[in-house]
């Protein structure tokens, strides 16, 4: 245990990184089906599926339930999340 404690104290941080990795995303648990196509599992879908799986509410209600300010529009948004990621959101939810 000590040698864990004095770890985490002496390891700086690694800067966020706000996406998953293409190994998480495109190539967890890899195979291949009987006819020779790749197949894959996505973390990033599952992590979401499960938390609407359990009632996670989605960030715009998580927002209000913490008594943050109302996002109803994608300009709203880029106030509190990095406008290029707001772009891509906005592209895939067209």
């Amino acid at each position: 245990m000590e040698s864990i404690v004095r770890g985490l104290l002496k390891d700086p941080i690694m800067k966020v990184d706000r996406w998953m990795s293409q190994d998480l995303t495109q190539h967890l648990f890899e195979t291949h089906d009987d006819l020779g196509r790749p197949f894959h599992f996505d973390l990033a879908a599952i992590n979401i599926q499960r938390g609407r799986d359990h009632g996670v509410p989605g960030y715009t209600k998580w927002r209000l339930f913490c008594g943050l300010p109302p996002i109803n529009t994608w300009n709203d948004m880029k106030l509190f999340v990095a406008p290029d990621s707001v772009n891509i959101f906005q592209q895939m939810y067209k």
